[in-house]
Parts: structure tokens; sequence; C-alpha cells
């Protein structure tokens, strides 16, 4: 109108959000789906990079005991 757009409601557009007891359109269905496969995905990588971070911290302190020295050694 006049050279500018129209503003459409949402709603309109995309319709209106399910029903919590209704079928979920494919779209939301792959939504959440996905985001629930990026939650477990997270959750997995913490427990990964926990135990990595055990495994390199007792590797650093074995190689790193350092040498005794003797009386009289320099």
């Amino acid at each position: 109108m006049l050279g500018q757009e129209l503003r459409t409601p949402v709603d309109l557009i995309f319709g209106l959000p399910p029903e919590p007891g209704s079928k979920a359109r494919p779209g939301l269905d792959y939504f959440s789906q996905l985001r629930e496969r990026l939650r477990e995905t997270h959750e997995l990588t913490l427990a990964v990079l926990a135990e990595a971070g055990i495994k390199q911290k007792r590797a650093y302190y074995i190689r790193c005991s350092g040498e005794d020295f003797a009386p009289g050694a320099c």
C-alpha cells in the first residue's frame, strides 16, 4: 500500500501453534527432534571432554615428575 509492503500477522502466514495434545506438524516435529539430538550430543561431548581432561592431566603428571638431585650432583 502506497509503496510499502503490508504487515501480516505471523499467525496468518504460518498458522496457529498446535494444541498441547494434538498431532504436531512435520516441521515442528523436525525441530523438536533436532533440539533433542543437539541436547544429547552436548551431554555426550561434555562427558567425553571430562574424561579426556582426566587422562591428559594424568599423563602430564607422569611426565613432569622431575629429577631427583643428590648432594654434590651439580
